[in-house]
């Protein structure tokens, strides 16, 4: 979104007016529109009230009223622009998986995009930081803080909102203190989050894709969509890329044999070979996040060979939120943020960039109430970068939706005592409440 021409990478995209801007996207993403009293709204991407059993034009229930609140129950994979009067708030989903990064007079989905409207080139701590060992060594690769590779390009986190086009940065959640929950109660939430998913990809009219692992969320989005006509696939990665099968395979084809279902064997090598990701699609991969995160291309570009415009990919991420992943003691320091994301942690560049990130993400004593901030830095920073970027990747080949996402289940799970939250009792209710067969196949750890 701009007032400016579109570059030439936009070609092919859609134009709608907001106000006095531009904005443009993918065709492939649907669009909600609607103007109520003195506001005036459009939601782009996928959006649902589990809760409230909205399944479509949800945005004529999101502009009445307080927005921030109404963001509670709302699930899936979305950016919101609401005007009022002069005045343009930009808000995204809970994962912020829809991803938002902004400058002076743009707003885009992409860092790259935005930086062709600036005409703005790299960071001088990028090069460096990618290119150091403790960087390269790491298996899940994201930069800190919430500035872009490019100068005068920061990316929007989760529960903040932003206004245009002075560019700031809002927070609105969490809104208080934990609420009171009990297992029982999160189970329900669980199981009320993965049915609508459910109902709103069955609305959708498109094939749903998933893909498979041994481990929990994959899990709970198979059942969830039980009952359509399914597509599945897992992964084997292997040094020559040949291997037969993985503990993800046997345990993907057992789940999918409960209800008659194939799985699609996806092999390739691992690490990349150099000439496996020195081609054009390894090229455009890597521009998609504007600089190299070391995972291969190959996966996506074997979908995207293949027409996949009526499909759906659901990727079982937000899980590991509900659950907890940190377990570190995170502080309200830079540098306390940047021993919890523990790459080049002493380096100058990246406390600077945590510094930053407490400053425009309003990092404060008293934001966050009794939440923890291990789980928040792993909700807003990684979730909320890297997770961005992986949906970001796999929109190459077919419109992507993440399958956990909803402030007011995070916060149901986050309620609970540690030891409930790390087991996979919870998750395993849940899943067997839906698809009662799937049940009966253990998890492998």
């Amino acid at each position: 979104m701009s007032k400016t021409e579109a570059p030439p990478s936009l070609h092919g995209w859609r134009q709608v007016e907001v106000g006095a801007w531009h904005l443009r996207f993918d065709p492939r993403v649907p669009l909600q529109s609607v103007s109520s009293g003195t506001r005036s709204a459009w939601l782009l991407g996928d959006a649902f009230d589990p809760e409230a059993g909205i399944y479509a034009n949800i945005i004529d229930t999101l502009v009445v009223g307080d927005i921030g609140r109404n963001l509670d129950s709302v699930a899936g994979r979305f950016v919101l622009f609401v005007q009022e009067g002069q005045a343009l708030t930009v808000y995204h989903d809970a994962l912020g998986s829809r991803a938002v990064f902004y400058g002076d007079g743009v707003v885009a989905s992409h860092a790259g995009l935005a930086a062709d409207v600036l005409d703005t080139g790299l960071r001088e701590w990028i090069l460096p930081f990618i290119t150091s060992a403790a960087y390269a060594k790491r298996d899940v690769r994201y930069l800190p803080g919430l500035d872009s590779p490019f100068v005068g390009v920061r990316q929007l986190t989760p529960n903040t909102r932003l206004h245009v086009p002075s560019n700031e940065v809002e927070r609105y959640w969490p809104h208080g203190p934990k609420p009171e929950t009990d297992p029982t109660f999160a189970v329900d939430a669980l199981v009320a989050h993965l049915r609508g998913l459910g109902e709103y990809v069955r609305g959708s009219g498109k094939t749903p894709i998933v893909g498979l692992t041994a481990g929990r969320d994959s899990r709970g989005v198979l059942a969830a969509l039980v009952g359509q006509e399914l597509r599945l696939f897992t992964f084997v990665r292997s040094p020559d890329g040949q291997a037969p099968s993985s503990t993800d395979a046997r345990v993907a084809q057992q789940l999918a044999a409960q209800y008659a279902l194939d799985v699609e064997i996806v092999k390739f090598a691992a690490p990349t070979r150099l000439s496996e990701a020195d081609t054009s699609f390894g090229e455009a991969f890597r521009r998609n996040a504007s600089y190299v995160r070391g995972l291969s291309p190959l996966w996506i570009e074997h979908f995207a060979a293949v027409d996949s415009d009526d499909s759906i990919y659901i990727r079982g991420s937000g899980g590991e939120v509900m659950r907890g992943f940190y377990r570190k003691g995170t502080g309200m320091t830079a540098a306390q943020l940047a021993n919890t994301y523990d790459v080049n942690a002493g380096s100058r560049y990246t406390r600077e960039a945590f510094s930053t990130f407490l400053q425009v993400a309003q990092w404060k004593e008293d934001a966050f109430f009794d939440y923890s901030l291990d789980d928040m830095l792993y909700w807003e920073h990684r979730m909320g970068i890297w997770g961005a970027s992986m949906l970001s990747e796999s929109d190459m080949a077919f419109r992507s939706l993440n399958g956990y996402s909803s402030r007011n289940l995070f916060a149901a799970f986050m309620a609970l005592p540690d030891e409930q939250r790390d087991s996979s009792e919870l998750f395993a209710k849940a899943t067997s409440l839906i698809a009662p067969r799937l049940s009966g196949i253990p998890y492998p750890s």
